[in-house]
């Protein structure tokens, strides 16, 4: 298992900077690995010696199990990632898009979330299921890879559908 821990606040234009750990034991115990100003990393179980690391500049790959990181140059800026298939991307970008891509290939724009907060959170369950959250905390789900959203929670909304 691949994670991160905070190592200090995060700045204002700056992911926070975070150690990447790596276990095999829930994480009961763990070695750390690199430090790295990642907003989110992404594995895949059938490849966990590839890690992906959003930051503010953009994507970064390890392929070393998260030792060491490098810029992949073809991507954008990436609030979030997730490897829901091996050499399979789904990513979110700062101002909403939901971008699909391959290692180191063309990155397509699948859909935006609606209108809102800044994008925040995104989870592959797979590559169609994709649950996502804003600074609002508004919480979206997709069924069809980022193409369109449902909301599913609003503060003191009631659901719509987008």
């Amino acid at each position: 298992m691949i994670t991160k821990a905070p190592v200090g606040p995060p700045s204002v234009d700056s992911a926070p900077s975070c150690s990447v750990w790596a276990g095999s034991d829930a994480c009961r115990s763990g070695e750390r690995r690199a430090g790295i100003a990642a907003l989110d990393l992404a594995t895949h179980p059938a490849g966990a010696a590839t890690v992906w690391a959003a930051t503010v500049t953009g994507l970064e790959r390890s392929t070393d199990g998260g030792r060491t990181f490098r810029p992949v140059s073809s991507a954008p800026g990436l609030v979030a990632v997730e490897g829901p298939e091996p050499g399979s991307l789904v990513a979110l970008a700062a101002d909403g898009r939901v971008l699909t891509g391959r290692a180191g290939g063309p990155w397509t724009q699948r859909g935006r979330l609606p209108e809102g907060g800044k994008s925040t959170v995104l989870t592959a369950v797979t590559a169609q299921h994709l649950p996502a959250a804003d600074t609002t905390h508004a919480v979206y789900k997709s069924a069809d890879g980022g193409r369109t959203w449902m909301l599913l929670h609003r503060p003191g909304n009631g659901q719509e559908h987008h």
